[in-house]
């Protein structure tokens, strides 16, 4: 399948607390302010409800409450190109889910390997 890349105009920059980067291996770029913020508000969903949420239905629906929250004050996200450098393009839905997803399935590895550990 093709994505098609919208490329912004302007790049973000690193002190904007809206803009949200992603890295082109996808990881999130915490250089940029808003990646800092985002992934803050990622740690108090996970503490305050994802961790404890059992089923894949009650995880689906905080994934997309917290899109739906961010995208509300404005945070923006977007992907460094790789074949383009120093070009961004927004990014879609579903790659933000899926990464949201991610980042809370290594969080939820990191917190059961820590258990056993101890």
């Amino acid at each position: 399948t093709v994505i098609a890349e919208h490329y912004v105009d302007e790049p973000p920059s690193l002190h904007d607390y809206h803009a949200v980067v992603f890295k082109e291996d996808n990881s999130i770029d915490r250089e940029f302010e808003g990646s800092q913020q985002f992934l803050a508000i990622l740690n108090m969903y996970y503490e305050e409800s994802y961790q404890n949420a059992r089923s894949n239905t009650h995880r689906s629906i905080i994934r997309s409450t917290i899109l739906s929250d961010v995208k509300s004050h404005n945070f923006s996200f977007m992907k460094k190109s790789s074949s383009q450098r120093g070009r961004f393009f927004t990014v879609e839905t579903d790659y933000l889910l899926s990464r949201i997803e991610e980042m809370f399935s290594l969080e939820d590895r990191s917190k059961s390997s820590h258990a056993y550990s101890a």
